[in-house]
């Protein structure tokens, strides 16, 4: 046996064990154990992202996220491809409506979008928004 073939053997060897440690342990460095994160408001801004580019801008407070659903009578919504989310897609997990503000009061630039959270109240420690927050300190 030649240098070549046992480092050829060996080759094979490593190249097999990674594949049975593949099929066995999967390729994910997440545990299934473990709470992934989930953020809530990402399908309304992949949404709302779609909405801007078929129409060249968002729309606005008055129109709501209800725009998302069906064709405004605004004529300047003239390349509406909709609805872009089902019904009940507009409510949080707590079964309450997402607030929707354009342009923002944290966003000016864009829009906000929020959750009330768990406590179905505006403005409380409990909002998940689409917004940098800075954590306080205890």
């Amino acid at each position: 046996m030649t240098f070549f073939q046992i480092k050829a053997d060996f080759l094979s060897c490593v190249i097999l064990a990674l594949v049975v440690m593949v099929i066995c342990f999967g390729c994910s460095r997440s545990s299934p154990n473990r709470p992934r994160f989930v953020d809530p408001l990402a399908k309304l801004k992949t949404d709302l992202g779609m909405l801007e580019v078929d129409n060249g801008r968002y729309p606005t407070t008055a129109e709501s996220l209800e725009v998302l659903l069906k064709k405004p009578s605004d004529p300047s919504i003239t390349n509406w491809h909709g609805p872009y989310l089902a019904a009940g897609e507009l409510k949080d997990r707590w079964g309450h409506g997402y607030i929707y503000r354009c342009p923002g009061v944290h966003n000016a630039a864009g829009y906000d979008l929020y959750s009330m959270g768990p406590d179905g109240k505006a403005d409380t420690d409990d909002d998940i928004g689409n917004w940098a927050t800075v954590a306080s300190n205890p």
